[in-house]
C-alpha cells in the first residue's frame, strides 16, 4: 500500500512538477483548500512526510482514500481533512517528520485533486479519441447512404436496356409501389379507364382489382390465350377506345409467352395515354433494346429472379421531362427541386426522383451492382444466358419429339415453340 502510494505521487511529480513559489504556513481547514497552488517545495517535502503518515493513520485504523470516484472527491477530502481531530499528536508526530498538520493537510488535498484531473484529463482524451472514431463512422454510413451506387445501377440497367438516360431511372422496395404510384398521376376523382390483361402479376392485378371494386377504375382485361391471335386483339381493343394507360407485360409470368414487339402497340396508343410495360420476367432473361420506345413508356423490372439480385431492388424508367405530378409521392421526389423557388404547388424533381419513395433499404441495389461486375468479369452478358437457355428449351425439345406421347408433344405445349 506504501509503494503504491508513493508511486502514484512520484509520477504526479514526474510529469507534472509545481510551480516554483514560498512553503505556506498559517492554518488551513475544510476540504476546499486543495484548489489552492501546489507549490514544488511543498510537493517534495509532502513526499518526504507521506511514509509517516501512512503508518500513523494504519496503526489507528483509518482508511486513506485514494480510489475515490471524481464525483465523491470532495465528500473524501471533508472526512480526510479531520484526522487531526482523531488522532491525537498527528500534528507532533508530522511537525517531527518535517512537515506539520497545516501544511500537510493542504499539500495531500491539492496533491490528490491533482491527481484527479489527471485521471479525468484521461478520461476526456479516451471520449474525445471513441466520439472521433464513432464521428468518422458516422459520416461514411452518411456518404453511403446518400449514394448507395445508385449511378452505377442506374448505368448498368441502362447498358442491359439501351437507355440513353439512366438519370431516367428509379428504385424502390417493389414494383408495387410503383404501379399506384403511377395511378396517382390522373385526376383522382375521376373514373380511369386502364387497358391490361388477365395474365399481369399481382402487383398490379390485385391493386387494380380493388380499386375497380371500389369504383375508382374500369379495366378492360385482354386474355393472352390463344397466344398467336393476342397481339392482333390487344391492338384492336386500343383502337376502339381511349385509355387512361395501357398495362401489359412483355414476358407473362404464369405462360413465359413474350411479347416480341412492342412497336405497333406504341404507335397505335394516344399520345395522352400512359404506356407501362412491366418487365420483371424479361428483365436480364432476354436480349432487350427499349431505346425505341424511350420517350413514351414507363418499365417496371426488379433484381430477383433473373438478375440474380434479391428482393428490394425494383426500378422504373420513366419517360424524360413527361409533366406527370403522382399524388402517392414521398420525400425523395422532391430532390434535384430543393434549391429552387418554391411555389404554392408541390414540387417534384425534373427527373426519375419525381417517381421515387422515400427511405428504404439500400442493400439490393449493392448486390445488383456486384451481380454486374461479376458477369462483366466473366464476359457473360444477358444475350450469352439466352442463348444458353435456347440450347438447353430445344434440347429438351427434341427429346419431347422422341418419346411420341399421346399428351406429352409438342401440339400441347402451353406456349407455342415459335415463343
Amino acid at each position: 500500500m506504501n509503494k503504491l502510494i508513493l508511486s502514484l505521487f512520484l509520477t504526479l511529480f514526474v510529469f507534472c512538477g509545481g510551480p516554483q513559489g514560498p512553503v505556506p504556513g498559517g492554518a488551513q481547514q475544510g476540504p476546499n483548500i486543495a484548489f489552492g497552488t501546489l507549490t514544488e517545495g511543498e510537493l517534495q517535502r509532502f513526499i518526504k512526510v507521506l511514509p509517516t503518515f501512512i503508518e500513523i493513520v494504519e496503526k489507528e485504523g483509518k482508511d486513506i482514500q485514494l480510489d475515490v470516484r471524481p464525483g465523491d472527491i470532495m465528500s473524501a477530502f471533508q472526512g480526510m481533512s479531520i484526522l487531526d481531530k482523531q488522532i491525537a499528536a498527528l500534528d507532533s508526530k508530522l511537525r517531527a517528520a518535517g512537515m506539520g498538520w497545516n501544511e500537510f493537510w493542504p499539500a495531500y488535498a491539492k496533491t490528490m485533486l491533482a491527481y484527479a484531473a489527471i485521471m479525468l484529463d484521461s478520461i476526456k482524451l479516451e471520449i474525445q479519441k471513441s466520439q472521433a472514431e464513432n464521428q468518422a463512422q458516422i459520416r461514411q454510413m452518411e456518404e453511403l447512404l446518400k449514394d448507395p451506387k445508385i449511378p452505377e445501377a442506374q448505368k448498368n440497367i441502362a447498358e442491359i436496356l439501351a437507355l440513353d438516360y439512366p438519370e431516367q431511372i428509379a428504385f424502390a422496395p417493389n414494383t408495387h409501389e410503383f404501379v399506384f404510384r403511377l395511378i396517382t398521376c390522373f385526376d383522382w376523382f375521376k373514373k380511369l379507364k386502364i387497358l391490361s390483361t388477365d395474365s399481369e402479376f399481382h402487383s398490379f392485378a390485385r391493386q387494380t382489382a380493388r380499386l375497380e371494386e371500389a369504383g375508382k377504375i374500369n379495366v378492360n382485361r385482354v386474355e393472352t390465350f390463344p397466344f398467336e391471335s393476342f397481339l392482333e386483339r390487344f391492338l384492336k381493343e386500343i383502337e376502339k377506345s381511349h385509355y387512361d394507360i395501357v398495362f401489359l407485360s412483355n414476358v407473362f409470368f404464369n405462360s413465359g409467352f413474350y411479347v416480341k414487339d412492342l412497336t405497333e402497340i406504341v404507335q397505335k396508343t394516344s399520345e395522352e395515354t400512359m404506356i407501362v410495360i412491366d418487365g420483371y420476367h424479361s428483365f436480364m432473361a432476354i436480349p432487350l433494346s427499349i431505346r425505341e420506345y424511350e420517350s413514351r413508356i414507363f418499365f417496371l423490372g426488379g433484381g430477383y429472379k433473373y438478375a440474380m439480385s434479391g428482393e428490394g431492388v425494383c426500378f422504373m424508367f420513366a419517360p424524360k421531362n413527361n409533366t406527370y405530378r403522382p399524388i402517392q409521392t414521398g420525400w425523395f421526389a422532391t430532390f434535384g427541386s430543393l434549391t429552387e423557388n418554391q411555389s404554392n404547388l408541390v414540387a417534384y424533381s425534373n427527373d426519375a426522383y419525381k417517381f421515387w419513395g422515400s427511405t428504404f433499404d439500400p442493400t439490393g441495389i449493392y448486390r445488383f451492382n456486384y451481380v454486374c461486375k461479376l458477369l462483366n468479369s466473366i464476359n457473360l452478358d444477358v444475350a450469352n444466358i439466352h442463348h444458353y437457355v435456347i440450347n438447353l428449351q430445344n434440347l429438351f425439345l427434341d427429346e419431347l419429339k422422341k418419346i411420341n406421347s399421346d399428351v406429352f408433344n409438342l401440339s400441347n405445349l402451353l406456349t407455342p415453340v415459335t415463343d
